[in-house]
């Protein structure tokens, strides 16, 4: 079996064997984390040299596969890029074991891996367009879950990829078959689809609605897991269309898409009323700095933008911890919350989930001290050395961030309020998980030359 066919076949066949153990979230859970763990370490024994030579036993074979005359390759940055993907997959199925997230989590987060890793493995990459098309599907079930009534989210989410999807599919055609008339449009097909699966203005319209509507670590998959590898797949496209990176038009309608959704973020999560919707603005300005980042590649390397998704994991992961936390013990009172008056006193019932929302909403805006510092001030820099007002806009974009998430604490800190007590209490397993991803998460905000090294080797892609 050669690596690729694994990456591609094993996700899946594990999602089917979890499928059936669904009904038992802490079995679901603990044995899907132990069965990606297995495919994780088989993965990184791989043999990538082109002279194909046998490894794991002779079971796993070189680093190609053809399929229906279309190259399938495996290569050492696409694999660094599929081990953290699994890595981030795994924490995430142990916290699903404390805080379950439904029935078809598990399984849809194991399947979607198959598609993505193939948008990155196919060659000719334009042909990856078609396998975002089949992981949105799989991303959509993920949002809607068990839930019923509103599908806005999820059908917001799956139609801005079906708009890319052919827009890449066009712009592949014309640059295979050397259609001279039709070139000059290839830049316009690019940035349109770019701006689509960055989630750039105008098309930033589904990420709110998928936090306040899907379960709390979903964001982790879809803006964290799934973003980067969509990311990656653009990076790798662009890698591959010299004519649109000589387009300077290209880079500026980036440009002004990114900064466009930075103010609106900005703004927005000045305005925000529930801590869903505030932690959906707080990753949209996190994804409008990685918007410009993404615009800046003419000029830098790309290993800021892997650097600024990595740690924007992180973020995720303890937001949505904190989200599910606070979920988790308010019960039906936490629909009626708001950021106003109705939040008061939660630091004294939720202190756990209040911290881990706090910080890991600070480190998706960038504060020191936090995962996303380092990222978000070298994205200032380096906008502040093409233009101040969008460098400034960045800055203020990230302050407004900051004041909504103090003025949130502040109000916690309050005495009156119309909850007086917590329906369930963190269990010690909870605690204990929120304890080991804080420290985590701090280690890495004090020392973060792991995410500058992985980023590193991750860049090898370009």
């Amino acid at each position: 079996m050669s690596s690729p066919l694994l990456v591609l076949l094993a996700p899946p066949i594990l999602a089917i064997i979890v499928f059936f153990l669904r009904r038992w979230p802490r079995v679901a859970g603990l044995s899907s984390a132990l069965l990606l763990f297995v495919l994780a370490l088989i993965l990184a024994r791989v043999d990538l040299d082109l002279s194909g030579q046998t490894v794991a036993g002779g079971l796993i074979r070189g680093n190609t596969w053809m399929l229906l005359g279309r190259e399938i390759a495996l290569t050492g940055a696409i694999r660094t890029i599929l081990l953290f993907a699994y890595g981030v997959m795994i924490i995430i199925f142990l916290l699903a074991t404390l805080l379950p997230q439904g029935y078809i989590f598990i399984p849809l987060s194991l399947a979607v891996l198959s598609p993505l890793a193939g948008a990155l493995m196919v060659r000719p990459l334009v042909f990856g367009a078609v396998l975002l098309l089949v992981a949105a599907g799989l991303l959509a079930l993920m949002i809607q879950g068990e839930r019923a009534g509103s599908t806005l989210a999820s059908f917001r989410y799956l139609t801005m990829v079906a708009i890319a999807a052919p827009l890449l599919l066009i712009a592949g055609w014309i640059l295979e078959t050397e259609q001279a008339p039709l070139m000059g449009s290839v830049a316009t097909l690019y940035v349109v689809a770019f701006a689509i699966l960055l989630a750039g203005f105008p098309f930033q319209i589904w990420v709110a609605p998928v936090v306040s509507e899907s379960q709390p670590l979903v964001p982790a998959v879809i803006f964290g897991v799934a973003q980067m590898m969509i990311i990656a797949f653009c990076l790798l496209l662009l890698l591959g269309s010299p004519a649109v990176q000589r387009s300077a038009q290209f880079w500026q309608v980036v440009r002004v898409s990114g900064t466009i959704a930075l103010v609106l973020a900005g703004l927005f999560s000045l305005t925000a009323r529930s801590l869903g919707r505030l932690l959906g603005y707080l990753i949209l300005i996190d994804i409008g700095i990685v918007v410009l980042a993404f615009s800046f590649l003419d000029r830098t390397r790309p290993e800021l933008i892997l650097t600024l998704l990595i740690a924007r994991v992180v973020g995720l992961v303890l937001a949505g911890m904190g989200y599910g936390f606070i979920r988790y013990q308010l019960g039906p009172d936490f629909s009626t919350l708001d950021l106003g008056g109705s939040l008061r006193r939660l630091a004294w019932i939720a202190p756990v989930g209040l911290i881990l929302f706090v910080y890991g909403g600070l480190s998706l805006v960038g504060l020191p001290l936090t995962v996303g510092f380092r990222g978000h001030w070298m994205t200032v820099d380096l906008a502040s050395t093409q233009s101040f007002w969008i460098a400034a806009i960045i800055v203020l974009s990230m302050a407004a961030g900051v004041i909504t998430l103090l003025r949130l604490l502040a109000n916690s800190l309050g005495q009156d309020s119309r909850i007086s007590k917590a329906h369930k209490e963190l269990t010690t397993e909870m605690k204990w998980a929120a304890g080991l991803v804080l420290g985590a998460a701090i280690f890495l905000a004090v020392y973060p030359q792991p995410i500058v090294d992985l980023a590193q080797r991750m860049i090898l892609l370009i």
